[in-house]
């Protein structure tokens, strides 16, 4: 075992990141006290924790995340078995089970799109189409680059 991993392990650090440690039956997330159950917890990613009744954003709990099927899909978005979070934050408005990712930050449901996690208001769900290569998307009536519109059809 390498020094630098033999001192990581010492100081607690779990995960590939210098992020989340357990010392002392503590829990920490850059040196932050997080009052959770260190026989369970679970290093997910850099940012993310879960233990047997919480999930952790840092060293922020999660409001009623469920830890079971808690789930990280990519660097931005997570989810669950009520919601889907973006960075840790529940995004209650879009319908669950329709909602879709897509490229370049675009995603839908059967209601609506979304850049980031905004609404993208006139844009038709049913006829989007992003265009990875481009960054540019379509629909019906739009064009749309970055989450606005460009020009109509």
């Amino acid at each position: 075992m390498s020094m630098k991993r033999q001192k990581r392990k010492e100081a607690g650090y779990i995960g590939s990141c210098d992020t989340y440690k357990i010392k002392n039956d503590s829990i920490f997330y850059e040196d932050i006290f997080i009052n959770g159950d260190p026989k369970s917890f679970k290093y997910l990613s850099c940012s993310y924790a879960k233990d047997t009744n919480h999930v952790y954003n840092g060293s922020d709990e999660i409001e009623g995340c469920d830890p079971e099927s808690f789930e990280i899909i990519n660097n931005k978005w997570q989810k669950d078995n009520k919601y889907y979070y973006y960075f840790g934050e529940a995004i209650t408005y879009v319908d669950y089970n329709t909602f879709e990712l897509l490229d370049v930050n675009y995603s839908r449901d059967k209601n609506n799109v979304y850049y980031y996690q905004y609404i993208l208001p006139n844009a038709d769900p049913s006829t989007f189409q992003v265009n990875s290569m481009t960054h540019y998307a379509t629909d019906k009536n739009y064009t749309f680059f970055r989450g606005k519109i460009t020009t109509n059809h």
